[in-house]
């Protein structure tokens, strides 16, 4: 499997971790564009946990892509043994290009976020010196239902959205690369995602409203938006829209 890059007006290269880091900056949003390129060997399908094949090393898939605020999008793709008819589904390619991603460049889901908004110095801050109260007083539940909601309308962080809240370590390169042994492995932790999923459902509905179709998390209320905004305004990020429109 192969990540590249290409720069404006320059070639493809290699993408490694130091390239996804500088990109921290734009808050993610290079103007170049990415090119995976699979073998059969290394093209995962994941609803069965194998790969296409054992050790055939023929490409099978060029996936090629843009990055705005550290999502993926303008996906195109380039299925090279159309005549095998091997089944690989959208949802398979977007789950190859996140994990491929992980490992090679430690790609960040949480990196969606943005960050000024879970500064745990940005909220008690706020929380300390608003003269608003009833603003202050339901800051943290907005927040939560804003990164589940933040999570669920991308589709790469849709299926892990508890998770990522409750676990976000879990989805890094470092739980997987080093671990030499099984009790050296993260695992993910049931209890904690049952805690989150609680918040959510205990979060005031005049704050935020879930979903029932379940892809897009659900929507903040007239006054939670309004809370996010007063926050967003303190720590001086007012850029920010939500919800958030996916990239497809």
């Amino acid at each position: 499997m192969k990540i590249s890059y290409k720069p404006v007006d320059s070639d493809y290269q290699v993408l490694i971790k130091k390239d996804y880091d500088s990109w921290a900056s734009s808050f993610y949003s290079p103007e170049g564009f990415f090119k995976y390129e699979f073998p059969m060997s290394e093209f995962l399908i994941p609803t069965e946990g194998r790969t296409l094949h054992a050790t055939e090393n023929r490409l099978v898939i060029t996936i090629e892509c843009k990055m705005k605020k550290n999502k993926f999008y303008d996906f195109q793709i380039t299925e090279h043994m159309k005549e095998k008819n091997l089944g690989i589904t959208l949802k398979d390619i977007y789950e190859n290009v996140r994990t491929a991603s992980v490992m090679v460049f430690d790609y960040d889901l949480t990196k969606i976020l943005p960050v000024p908004m879970w500064d745990k110095n940005n909220i008690t801050n706020y929380i300390d010196t608003s003269p608003r109260e009833q603003f202050s007083m339901h800051l943290k539940s907005v927040l939560l239902a804003t990164e589940y909601i933040e999570y669920s309308n991308y589709f790469m962080a849709e299926p892990y959205a508890i998770w990522l809240i409750a676990q976000p370590s879990f989805f890094r390169r470092n739980t997987v690369i080093g671990k030499t042994t099984p009790n050296s492995q993260e695992v993910l932790n049931l209890t904690a995602a049952q805690e989150v999923e609680k918040a959510l459902n205990n979060i005031d509905r005049n704050l935020f409203r879930p979903s029932n179709s379940g892809a897009n998390g659900g929507n903040l209320t007239d006054k939670g938006q309004e809370i996010l905004n007063d926050f967003l305004s303190a720590v001086s990020y007012t850029h920010l829209t939500l919800p958030t429109t996916p990239y497809v």
